[in-house]
Formats: structure tokens, sequence, C-alpha cells
């Protein structure tokens, strides 16, 4: 496909590569040019591989098999400065006030931004988009506040603590957040004060503490809308999960309903994400598979346009496809959603996603005769469960793995599981109305 390039086209498509999604304006910004549009127009003409992202046709992005070779190849020149062009691509962003991408390339060309008017802004962008690794990173080089008016940013970084499962990080700063509210309490806006309250219910309830984080979040409904659709967001979707947890389906559609609609697929993306997962699950709890596909289907294909299959919007959602996907024996569908996306399930996947990826990982090992494999994937599945203190998720994939020994006759090994069933129950805190 590249050998018969012209030259200025071959070189373009090559220093260009590098970006996630491409605009004419911004590849004139990177490759200091100025016809990048005609370009562009001609690469779509000879069908070289280039999606709209876009009904626009405004953002475009190479064929993935494509870039990957581009990439290689920009890589391997030792003429083409790459840090370079992230710089130039993310002053590029900055002056269209796109600060996610501004911040990732900054990163990358190793000069992290940092101006106090902005910081803010990047960091809630890059959360609404859910990227959790950029936003970490950027948050360590930035200089440390205990100014008020930067508050935010600490409660995204605790945000993003909580979603990477350091739930003792993630509470020692809101710990600290809360005292400096007591502290400055003229100084906090209200939105401010419900964004602190929310993330405290979101790391409670994704460190499996439920009726916590119910205390915390539910008088806060009342407060929706609070003129920010975000922590709008984050309040219905902490809701709703907790009422999922407790298999009280209609309630956590309920909470749904008090959700703002998105402007646009971006707005909010990683708040969609979780909308989505939560829905997929109340229509699986209630058996209706074909409006569970449709929802998952649609919000991963929405939010992988933007992010690709590499990233948090995947590890939620894509498990729950997958568990479909083997009750419709469609087991090569199995293997593409879960194949490239298992690390970042691996660390970011909340404890559903993860115990039912492994699970129906576990169960085509089993239907292809690989017992072994499938009990390596259960123990794997098991030892993340464990380090976050996952006590519902241990007993989902402890009586998976005693499924797979009773299935080839071995009860010694079924009967030791079923002892640590027993031992986790009575360390478990049961919920009399909802024990599962």
């Amino acid at each position: 496909v590249l050998d018969p390039l012209p030259q200025e086209v071959f070189d373009f498509l090559v220093k260009t590569s590098f970006l996630n999604r491409l605009n004419a304006g911004l590849c004139n910004g990177v490759t200091e040019r100025d016809d990048s549009e005609a370009i562009l127009a001609w690469i779509e003409r000879h069908n070289l591989f280039l999606s709209a992202l876009d009904e626009q046709g405004c953002w475009f992005r190479y064929h993935p098999l494509l870039q990957e070779t581009l990439r290689t190849i920009l890589q391997q020149n030792n003429d083409i400065n790459l840090k370079h062009l992230h710089e130039l691509a993310s002053h590029w962003f900055v002056e269209q006030r796109l600060w996610s991408e501004a911040v990732r390339h900054a990163l990358a060309a190793g000069k992290p931004i940092h101006n106090p008017g902005q910081d803010g802004a990047g960091a809630q962008s890059l959360a609404e988009e859910g990227d959790i690794d950029t936003l970490v990173s950027w948050m360590h080089h930035l200089p440390a506040s205990t100014d008020p008016s930067r508050i935010d940013l600490q409660i995204n970084l605790a945000w993003a603590l909580a979603h990477y499962f350091r739930f003792d990080e993630s509470r020692q700063l809101l710990d600290n957040l809360d005292q400096m509210v007591v502290n400055h309490r003229d100084d906090i806006t209200p939105n401010a004060w419900l964004k602190l309250r929310v993330v405290r219910a979101i790391c409670e309830a994704f460190a499996e503490k439920i009726p916590e984080s119910l205390a915390i979040v539910e008088p806060l409904l009342a407060k929706v809308p609070c003129g920010d659709t975000w922590v709008d967001g984050l309040i219905c979707n902490i809701l709703s999960y907790c009422h999922v947890v407790n298999q009280r389906y209609s309630d956590a559609l309920e909470v749904q309903r008090h959700m703002p609609c998105p402007e646009s697929p971006l707005d909010n993306l990683f708040v969609s994400v979780y909308r989505a997962f939560i829905i997929t699950q109340c229509h699986l709890g209630q058996g209706d598979l074909e409006n569970a596909w449709g929802h998952a289907e649609n919000a991963l294909r929405q939010a992988e346009r933007y992010t690709g299959p590499q990233s948090t919007s995947g590890a939620t959602l894509a498990p729950l496809l997958a568990e479909m996907a083997y009750e419709r024996m469609n087991l090569d569908s199995l293997n593409t959603l879960l194949a490239d996306r298992l690390e970042f399930i691996d660390r970011f996947g909340p404890p559903d996603a993860l115990s039912r990826c492994y699970t129906y990982l576990a169960r085509q090992a089993l239907n292809d005769d690989m017992p072994h494999e499938a009990e390596r994937l259960l123990e794997h599945a098991q030892r993340l469960a464990v380090s976050r203190g996952w006590q519902r998720p241990q007993a989902l994939l402890l009586a998976e793995q005693a499924r797979v020994r009773l299935q080839r006759a071995n009860y010694p090994g079924a009967e030791q599981l079923h002892r640590q069933l027993e031992q986790l129950a009575a360390r478990a805190t049961i919920d009399a109305e909802n024990p599962c």
C-alpha cells in the first residue's frame, strides 16, 4: 500500500501517524505545512484506510493496521524528532482548548503543561474521558497546593485513585480535602462539596462497601440537577450501581431517569460508559438479553471511536458483551471482545466486569478441554479480587472454580474450595434481604 505513494503523501502519513485522531488544522500544526486539507482529501479519495469519526467529516483516524505500520516507520526514522511532533500537537490542542489531548501530548513530549488557569480544565477533561493513567501521571508533575480554589484538582485525583482501586490512598486524600472544607468553608463552592461527597461514595462502592456508599450518595440525588452534568452523572451512576449490586434493578433504572442526556458522544464520555454498564446489567438481571446486548454494544462502539480498544471504556463494557456472546455460543466474538483488552480489564475493570471476564474465559477453556487453563484464569482473577478486598467477586470465582473441579470429577479439590467459600462467608457482612 505504501510503496507507490507520492513522497509528500508518504511523509505526511508518517509524521501524523502518532495522532489518535486528526484533522486538517492539527496536521498543519504538526507537519508545519498548509496543505493538509488537500492531502487528507487525496488520501480519502484513494481509500487509504482513513475513517471519519464524525458526521461532519472533520475528524479522522487511520486504520489500526496502517497506523501501526506507520508508527513503526516513524519510531525508526532518526531524522524525525517524535517528541517535537508531540510538542507541536500539544500546542495546537491548547489553542483549541482541547485539554485532555493537550496534556497527553505534552507528557509524551516530556514537557508537562502547568498553567494555574488551565490545570483544572485539563484534569476535568481527562476524568470525563476516563483517561485515568494520564490524569494521575500528569497530576504528579503539578506542584502540591493547599489552595482551596484548586480543590477540584485534588478531588479528580481522589476519583482516579478510586478507579485504580487504591482505596486507602483515595480515602486519605478525601480526608485531607474534608479538612480543607472545614477550614475554608466560605471558599468552597456547593458543587465542589457535592463532588467531594460523591467521589467518597464511589470509593466506598468500588471497595465493595455498598451500605456505606449508599448512606453517602442517597441524600445527594435530591441535588440533581446541580448545574454540573459530570457531578449529576457521578451521583446517578454510583447510586444505581449500588442498587445493581443489591439486585434492585428497577430502583437502578429509576435513578438513571434523573441523568441528563449528553449533547454529543464526547460529552462526559466515561459517565456515559458507566451508565451503559449499569443499564446493561439491569437488562441482564431481568433476562432481557436483546436490549442488554444492544445497549452495551452501541455504547462501546461510540466510546472506542474516540478512545480505541485500549481504554477504560473497553475494560468496563467488553466483559458484559463477552458474557452474552458466550451464552449465544458465539465464541469467536468472545475472543475478539477480550483478547486485546485483558490488561485494561485487570487494571480498571470494576468487580463485576472482572469476575464476568474470567468466568467466561474459563468456561470457554473448559469447552476446549483445557481445565488447567480454566483454573489458571480463575486463580489469576481471584488474586486480583483478594488484593482489592472484593469478597463478592471472590465468592463468585471460587464457586466457578469449584464447578470446574466438579466437572472433572475432582471431588476433593471441589470440597477444598467449598471450605474456602464457607470461610469467606463467615468473614463477610451479609445483606439479609439481598444475600447475593
